[in-house]
């Protein structure tokens, strides 16, 4: 199931940056709310291949619990293991791991994910922070990859010359 969501996170993201540079954009100038509802409505249009039933209950900016607050993306699944989503648009890693530390205060069956299009030169691809601050929050949870990172060139209306955006998913996992 993880595996098949960042799959499909990194199609939306590189379908949008198409899409976008049409006008002179690119996937980051999407607000993380507008990528947070494609993200949503294409889980939604495939719940039977993603979690093998239709019985799933869409639901964006909710809250599981006081302790995790409003997590971005939900889906409950009746019968089975749920799912909850934080996304990240650019931003420093501080957002990151606040945002890692409501998916870890989330009770319950919920598979936990994080993503993050990150803006970065080309030189930096492999070391920028924000990458490597959320993979040390380790711990009672394991915070791990979902796979190698995809990244492509984009547009981004504060800089001249093309960056590069950084498709981050990362499975925040319970070590008990």
């Amino acid at each position: 199931m993880v595996k098949k969501i960042s799959n499909l996170i990194v199609d939306i993201a590189r379908k949008e940056d198409l899409i976008l540079r049409r006008i002179g954009k690119g996937i980051l100038f999407i607000p993380e709310l507008s990528f947070t509802y494609l993200v949503g409505r294409q889980i939604a249009l495939n719940t039977e291949s993603i979690f093998g039933t239709n019985n799933v209950l869409w639901k964006p900016e909710t809250s599981i619990s006081a302790d995790s607050g409003r997590i971005d993306l939900v889906f409950d699944v009746q019968g089975g293991a749920g799912i909850a989503i934080e996304f990240k648009i650019g931003g420093k890693s501080d957002s990151y791991i606040r945002d890692i530390n409501k998916l870890k205060a989330i009770p319950g069956d919920y598979e936990k994910i994080f993503c993050a299009l990150i803006d970065a030169w080309p030189e930096n691809l492999y070391s920028d922070g924000r990458i490597q601050a959320v993979e040390s929050q380790q711990g009672v949870y394991r915070v791990c990859r979902d796979k190698f990172f995809d990244f492509f060139s984009t547009l981004h209306d504060s800089y001249k010359s093309q960056l590069c955006c950084i498709v981050g998913v990362w499975h925040v996992r319970n070590n008990r």
